[in-house]
């Protein structure tokens, strides 16, 4: 009987399968697999790498935000520093009539403006645009009040004698030697007694005694022209007694001015203060915000990236136990198929 023969059966399914038959995942062919596996590690890979350029990019950029938030906000305090120290300045001039100050007020007010053109190129601050030029033209406004008054205050010179003040000292002088020549020592202890009630009233900021001044000085001219002093020398003493008494008005007039124009500073500070405080709130907020933001993008970075590995590892593991088994796994014997029963004969 030929061997070929007892193996074909109805009922039985004798014959060996081929070997892609009866491995894992069926009929696929070796190559197939491999690259199925290959592909899926590439997946996870490419997972994992997207995850971690997403996480990378927004704390990127939330360390950029924090980093012009953190810069905003020091630049905003400069200002605000810088504004204060500049009028620490006016008042100690205000005080002490040191002209040597106007030095030290500029170099406050350059410093406000060196942050203010800094503030300028920061991106998150192009909301505030409209309050830095409002400080720029305030600042602007305080420092030509400043230096008029710095500029009367030389013209007085009561702090270094000159000006103003050295003019009615040589005019004084001449006065009182004349007087004395001419045989009237009393008027020059006028002289002496007018300059006296002067220099008062220029330190008590009060006109009141402006009008006890200039009673005396009419008292003068007229007792000076009821004299017998020769025409010549007494239309002298006259000319002196007249340039004594414009010297000392012009100067208590410039100390008045100047203190009405020291009010508006005050004008000029509460013009600028909305706008510094904007700016100065703008920033705390602004730098809270991206420390919130930063520490958030931060949790959400590691976990994406974590996440993205521990994806990354499921995928690799999970298709190595489908595709690894069927590249190593051993042929297996053809199951029992169902078939027709067929009797046998005889």
């Amino acid at each position: 009987m030929n061997k070929d023969e007892n193996l074909d059966h109805d009922f039985l399914s004798l014959r060996a399968e081929e070997a892609e038959d009866r491995t894992f995942m069926g009929g696929m062919r070796l190559g197939a697999r491999a690259r199925l596996f290959v592909l899926t590690g590439l997946f996870a890979l490419g997972a994992a790498a997207g995850l971690f350029v997403f996480a990378d990019t927004r704390l990127s950029d939330a360390l950029d935000n924090a980093d012009g938030a953190s810069r905003m906000a020091a630049l905003a305090g400069q200002v605000e520093l810088g504004v204060a120290k500049a009028r620490g300045t006016e008042k100690a001039f205000l005080l002490a009539k040191d002209t040597a100050l106007a030095d030290v007020f500029q170099t406050h007010l350059t410093s406000v403006s060196v942050a203010l053109e800094r503030l300028a190129r920061i991106p998150a601050a192009a909301r505030q645009r409209k309050h830095m030029d409002t400080i720029r033209d305030g600042l602007a406004q305080y420092d030509e009040q400043f230096k008029k008054l710095v500029t009367s205050e030389k013209e007085l010179g009561l702090k270094d004698d000159s000006g103003l003040s050295r003019e009615l000292r040589n005019v004084t002088e001449d006065l009182q030697a004349k007087f004395s020549t001419a045989g009237y020592g009393n008027l020059a202890g006028q002289i002496s007694r007018i300059n006296q009630e002067g220099q008062e009233t220029l330190l008590s900021g009060y006109k009141k005694g402006v009008e006890e001044i200039q009673k005396r000085y009419k008292t003068l001219i007229i007792f000076l022209k009821e004299t017998k002093i020769p025409a010549k020398r007494k239309e002298t003493l006259q000319t002196l007694l007249k340039q004594h008494e414009t010297y000392l008005l012009a100067m208590i007039n410039a100390r008045f001015n100047l203190a009405d124009e020291t009010r508006q500073f005050d004008d000029l500070l509460s013009y600028l203060a909305p706008s510094i405080n904007a700016i100065v709130g703008y920033s705390d907020r602004l730098s809270r915000g991206a420390a919130k933001d930063l520490i958030f993008m931060r949790t959400v970075s590691r976990a994406a990236i974590g996440g993205g590995l521990g994806r990354g590892l499921l995928f690799l593991v999970g298709g190595g136990l489908v595709v690894f088994p069927s590249l190593v796994s051993t042929p297996r014997g053809p199951g029992p198929r169902a078939g027709r029963v067929v009797r046998g004969r005889a």
